[in-house]
């Protein structure tokens, strides 16, 4: 029998501490009135290794790496010693110096909770342990409840200690215990021992500055016996281990009775205090010793004095651990799956659920309209195997935490499916956070609310009138940044008396309030981040397929996010090293635009108008996304091929971050860029606007007013548009050589199509627009050579850039939406011709990366003729000629490639080829990340570095390879993507091989090229990675089709075109999932045959059944009209759907 199985919904390890090293964590969910705390865990010794609140810096057990842990938690970890009858012999169960073949030990992995067991027939003893984070109450905790049974067939007296031999005190940063531990000792003290719940802080600030503080937050620890008996606690590790510093063996507890060690006196100081429970027993056979244990964190012990008689009850204790397994399965119901198979139905839970953890649950508050939508549960993935990330999860109620913009992006993409209710809001949050240069803030935290000032007489008489108490406080806190945990937990720290309910208060204030994104810039521009946000568009498209035009004209909110750092023009990152140009310095941090806008750099920042003192700039999401499609456009390759890495940071592959200093580009990003344009295009044509004869037919001297349709309909609205144009000229704008000719900005921008749709944009964007649109015509009619064009470009995204750095002017432009199609158009064929251009290259398969090598350059001198040297330190250079050289294969560029195409048969070959080349890996069936890499220079980044087969390099890297099994879902490939998912989904895989729970997922899995063989096939890196974004892809394109809503002539429709094979139908021939989140959708197919192909099973006939209890039947697979409607609005609870 394997020891890894699969049962009734929980995940078993038998003999867990001789199987291969895995580490995992608690999820960190404490409910909507908890507050959360990180818990990590490992499969040695007693399983927690690291537990604490907020981030790494508020530890109450230590954090450590995964490879530390593993080696320590057996020492450092929670102990169990067991002194037996008169023996002198001390029994710990979980040790691991000396394995005994007599124990048997199991582990078993719950959504919400983690526990452990060991056999002992020797000692005739079973010891249990249960682990959870404490949910539903008003202080974080971890809960640890012990069970000791007597298997035996006699009476059993035993003496049980049991705890943690280190408890940080609060206020010990992580990172300072690590370097200056010893030193930390002399802050660190235990309070409250009277009342035997030992409260532990360091005394005051550990800061060698002027202000010090005292600190008054801090870590507790009580325990209890099943019976309600409060138990005295260890709290001096030298009571129980001597000077057994070692910790290997408690020395004391050896050679004194329980009852006489506990009297021992203890002197927790200038020492790392421990957290330990004793207690007696004489058990029966069969009898059962349990022991609670809290460990938590509170802002005033007094929180658990009051209240340690309620909390010393096992019923507190068994049912909090019943909430937090019920926590997790309300929140999984939204994607609730029976199929023929269990474990599958479970990893769809558990990829739901970890897709949530990090891109947040959305959870919408009232506040009188529409409500606001708030992200929770979130946090950062960072971890034990994921040491490099810096996580954290706010202490409060309604908790939210920080995240990279990518990774909260990826993985909020199908959150309109689960949650039809958020609307538009990640579009709107993530359009926002795009920048007027196309670049995008890092660090993304949660929202935040504020009361505004001109609403500060409303908020006072509702906070009067429904607050007893603490009203002037509680207004001060509404007019400054809050959030709705804040805002409750302040309520319930200074028991405020409210005079309505809870909630009615909070909607009150949250009606008179703004919700603020909040945001930083963190390090770099990432090439790849905009890619995602078109996703979200089409999510929303899917289920609101009526609301195109209003979503991309009808709100006119949509803001600039304004970074304190901006990418530098090539005349300062272009440099000579090592007789070699190279782009280095890409980044300014930007000292002088901070100074003269009086800002913070950490700060949440808009673009403002009147060059960055006037009002916040706002404009629609078509804007933004013609704004965003020009910047990506513009920074094509020299070879028209890739978007550039010119922000000093590579696009989804973090592991190749020297490509930016090699010139390198990516045909990922312009594969999105194609299907951005395309988007637009269809769009246009969608809302009405009329098709434009195409600007590629003009050749020669025919100029840009030769399109058709752009006769005398329209001209610039905005008064003093020509002023705006000479100041810009002014400020730096430049003619730019091949784009001014007969025409100049104000004739390109006139002229408003026949359905006379216009837009307004920022004179700056316009100008751009005109530039670039000049330089692509110029190319195609001949005036331009590929690198005259690309210079021409560059220059003109400089030139910008250079007019946006502190802001921009506020005039604006209006253009009409006919120019726009054309432009969008001609940019589309320049795009097609450079994919064709790196399919060539890439031998019929596209790369996913070049890197070009400057073959002609000048060095730049001065006067003297001395080097200029640049801001990075090194030689500056201007770039006559460049050569591209395309990279090994990557699976990337086919995976976003395979998104543009229509074609089935073009899809099928890339498949083929994929399969055949290096990406695909025959010891595990699974794909790379890319071909061999050994031929290729360290400079291409630290990939390099890593030893083939881990981390980026050559790996089964799971969001990859799962995007790349996506597009062969959407692509119509059925048969061969169930072919690949029988190998490559984790649920399907062998977990012996993988090391870990099949029901989640690993960020990388070890491949056949790793020297290694035993990492062949194991999965690393513990769960929250943008796979799951993709698995949820995969599983609402298999379970509703890949079209779901319509719109088609006035009427909304909705069709279910299934993609399942037979195997999933159950024994009663059906398969249910759930559908938006709410509607129990079940198809019975008696053949249980495919879904798909030329025998496939179709839906024949639809049983709908309504909230108030009525039902009525439809003929096929389409609802049309007030049918589909109401299933979108929730108003239908289940469908049954026959398939013949």
């Amino acid at each position: 029998m394997s020891r890894y199985y699969f049962d009734s919904g929980r995940f078993v390890m038998e003999q867990f501490h001789e199987n291969k090293p895995f580490a995992s964590f608690l999820p960190g969910l404490a409910g909507l009135k908890g507050i959360p705390m990180w818990t990590f865990y490992v499969n040695r010794g007693q399983g927690v290794c690291g537990f604490g609140v907020r981030d790494k810096n508020s530890p109450i057990m230590e954090f450590s790496p995964a490879s530390i842990s593993y080696k320590n938690v057996a020492s450092s970890g929670f102990r169990t010693f067991i002194k037996l009858g008169e023996r002198a012999e001390i029994y710990e169960p979980f040790q691991s110096s000396h394995p005994d073949p007599a124990v048997k030990r199991r582990m078993t992995i719950l959504p919400n909770g983690l526990t452990i067991e060991e056999e002992h027939t020797g000692h005739g003893l079973k010891t249990t342990v249960h682990y959870f984070n404490l949910p539903n109450d008003d202080y974080a905790a971890l809960v640890r409840r012990v069970e000791i049974e007597n298997t035996g067939g006699a009476e059993l007296s035993l003496e049980l200690l049991d705890g943690l031999p280190e408890i940080l005190p609060y206020g010990s940063a992580n990172s300072a215990y690590k370097e200056m531990g010893n030193l930390l000792r002399s802050w660190m003290e235990v309070y409250n021992l009277e009342h035997g719940i030992p409260f532990y802080k360091l005394r005051s600030s550990t800061n060698d500055s002027a202000e010090v503080s005292e600190i008054q937050n801090g870590h507790f620890y009580l325990s209890f016996t099943a019976e309600g008996e409060q138990l005295r606690p260890v709290v001096d590790f030298e009571v129980i281990f001597g000077a057994n510093t070692s910790l290997a063996y408690p020395d004391r507890f050896a050679g004194l009775a329980l009852d006489d060690l506990l009297a021992q006196p203890q002197y927790p100081v200038n020492k790392v205090p421990c957290g330990f429970s004793g207690v007696q027993r004489t058990l029966a056979p069969g009898g059962k010793l349990t022991l609670n244990t809290i460990i938590g964190h509170v802002s005033d012990i007094e929180l658990i004095n009051r209240k340690a008689g309620r909390l010393c009850r096992d019923e507190y204790i068994t049912g909090k651990m019943l909430e937090a397994a019920e926590l997790t399965e309300n929140l999984t119901a939204d994607i609730a799956t029976r199929t023929s198979s269990a474990i599958f139905d479970a990893y769809c839970r558990q990829s739901y659920l970890d897709n949530f953890l990090r891109g947040g649950y959305p959870f919408i508050f009232d506040n009188g309209k529409d409500g606001f939508v708030v992200h929770l549960y979130s946090r950062k993935h960072g971890d034990m195997e994921r040491d490099y990330n810096f996580f954290s999860l706010a202490p409060e109620y309604y908790s939210q935490g920080n995240g990279n913009f990518r990774d909260m992006n990826q993985n909020r993409r199908n959150d309109v499916f689960f949650h039809p209710q958020v609307g538009s809001f990640n579009i709107k949050m993530f359009y926002s956070l795009i920048q007027a240069d196309g670049y995008n803030p890092l660090s993304v935290q949660g929202t935040s609310f504020e009361v505004l000032p001109e609403h500060a007489a409303q908020l006072k008489e509702w906070v009067e009138s429904s607050a007893a108490d603490h009203q002037a406080e509680l207004a001060a806190l509404c007019l400054g940044k809050f959030t709705p945990g804040q805002l409750i937990n302040y309520i319930a720290d200074h028991q405020v008396q409210l005079k309505a309910d809870e909630q009615e208060f909070l909607s009150g204030v949250l009606a008179l309030s703004r919700q603020n994104i909040e945001a930083a810039f963190g390090e770099g521009f990432w090439s790849d981040h905009w890619t995602y946000n078109l996703d979200l568009v089409e999510g929303y498209l899917e289920v609101f397929p009526d609301k195109l035009a209003e979503l991309l004209f009808g709100d006119e909110s949509y803001t600039f996010y304004d970074s304190p750092a901006y990418v530098l023009p090539r005349s300062e990152k272009y440099v000579i090293s090592g007789g070699k140009v190279r782009q280095y310095g890409a980044l300014l941090e930007d000292e002088e635009k901070l100074h003269r806008l009086h800002r913070k750099a950490g700060d949440t920042q808009w673009l403002r108008t009147e060059g960055g003192t006037g009002e916040i700039y706002r404009t629609s999401l078509f804007v933004k996304m013609l704004s965003l499609a020009l910047n990506k456009f513009a920074t094509l390759d020299p070879y028209g091929m890739g978007v550039e890495m010119e922000g000093n940071k590579p696009g989804w592959n973090d592991a190749m971050n020297g490509l930016p200093g090699l010139f390198g580009s990516g045909m990922s990003e312009t594969f999105e860029l194609k299907r951005m344009l395309v988007f637009m295009l269809e769009a246009l044509e969608s809302v009405g606007v009329p098709e434009v004869e195409a600007a590629r037919e003009l050749a020669g001297a025919r100029e840009l007013e030769a399109v058709q349709g752009l006769q005398e309909q329209g001209a610039l609205g905005t008064q003093g548009l020509q002023e705006t144009l000479d100041t810009l000229e002014l400020q730096g704008w430049q003619e730019v050589q091949g784009v001014q000719g007969s025409h100049g900005a104000q004739e390109l921008l006139t002229g408003l199509g026949a359905a006379g749709g216009i837009v307004s944009l920022p004179v700056e964007i316009a100008l751009l627009l005109e530039r670039v649109l000049g330089a692509v015509t110029k190319l195609l009619a001949g005036g331009l050579d590929e690198f005259g064009y690309w210079d021409t470009v560059a220059s003109a995204r400089e030139t910008y850039r250079e007019s946006i750095r502190f802001g921009i002017n506020g005039e604006q432009a209006e253009v009409s939406l006919a120019v726009i199609s054309e432009a969008l158009g001609t940019f589309l064929d320049k795009v097609d011709a450079g994919i064709e251009r790196a399919v060539s290259l890439g031998g019929g398969l596209a790369p996913t990366y070049f890197r070009f090598e400057a073959v002609r350059y000048q060095p730049v001198t001065d006067e003297a003729g001395k080097p200029v040297i640049s801001g990075y330190g090194l030689p500056k250079a201007v770039v006559e000629e460049f050569e591209a050289s395309a990279l090994p294969y990557f699976l990337e560029g086919p995976a976003r490639w395979l998104k543009t195409l229509d074609s089935r048969e073009q899809a099928k070959e890339i498949y083929s080829r994929v399969k055949g080349s290096g990406l695909f890996d025959p010891v595990t069936s699974m794909y790379r990340t890319s071909a061999s890499l050994e031929a290729e220079s360290h400079e291409i980044g630290r990939i390099r570095a890593f030893t083939p087969g881990w981390q980026e390099r050559e790996s089964n890297f799971l969001h990859m390879s799962y995007k790349y099994l996506l597009a062969l879902l959407k692509g119509g490939l059925y048969e061969e993507f169930y072919s690949e998912m029988r190998t490559s989904l984790i649920p399907f895989l062998d977990p012996a091989v993988y090391g870990r729970s099949t029901l989640e997922n690993s960020s990388f899995i070890s491949t056949g090229g790793n020297p290694d063989p035993l990492t062949h096939g194991r999965g690393f890196v513990a769960r929250l990675s943008g796979s799951t974004a993709e698995f949820l892809s995969m599983w609402r394109t298999m379970m509703a089709g890949s079209r779901m809503f319509a719109y088609e002539d006035g009427e909304l429709t909705l069709e279910l075109a299934p993609a399942l094979p037979g195997w999933l139908f159950n024994e009663l021939d059906e398969l249910m999932f759930t559908f938006l989140g709410g509607t129990e959708v079940t198809y019975h197919n008696p053949r249980r045959a495919d879904t798909y192909g030329a025998e496939r099973a179709v839906i024949g006939q639809l049983t709908l059944t309504y909230s108030d209890g009525s039902s009525r039947q439809a003929d096929g697979a389409l609802l049309r009209g007030a049918e589909a409607e109401a299933l979108r609005r929730g108003e239908i609870t289940a469908i049954r759907a026959e398939l013949v």
